[in-house]
């Protein structure tokens, strides 16, 4: 009997097969892969998110008064606002842009200058 299980160990590493213990190493390394990119997809999103609140505090927090900068460049002073809006001011020329487009503020001692990438 034990010649049997030899002799079919030794046609199955002459066939180029894997011991039967040595096989689940390939399975171990893909999920390590999966539950790296789990993590750094978690990391993205948690981030992403993080910045997101950041943007929506500081466009909350503007009032009329308040030198801002849109996502297209257009620097200018809050002249009036409403919920999805603001109006602006600069040299003499009104300009109403959407709350989503201010990129920053620029006058308020606190206010961070957070990066929005062209996304609102």
């Amino acid at each position: 009997m034990v010649d049997v299980v030899t002799n079919a160990l030794i046609v199955s590493f002459a066939d180029g097969a894997a011991p039967a213990a040595g096989g689940g190493g390939s399975i171990s390394m893909f999920t390590i892969m999966i539950i790296a990119l789990i993590v750094m997809m978690g990391f993205s999103i948690y981030s992403q998110k993080k910045r997101g609140k950041k943007i929506e505090q500081m466009r909350a927090a503007i009032d009329i008064g308040d030198e801002i900068i849109t996502i297209g460049g257009f620097a200018g002073v809050i002249v009036d606002k409403t919920d999805e809006e603001f109006i602006i001011e600069s040299e003499s020329t009104r300009l109403r842009v959407k709350k989503w487009a201010i990129q920053s503020v620029v006058n308020k001692e606190n206010a961070e200058v957070p990066t929005t990438r062209g996304t609102g």
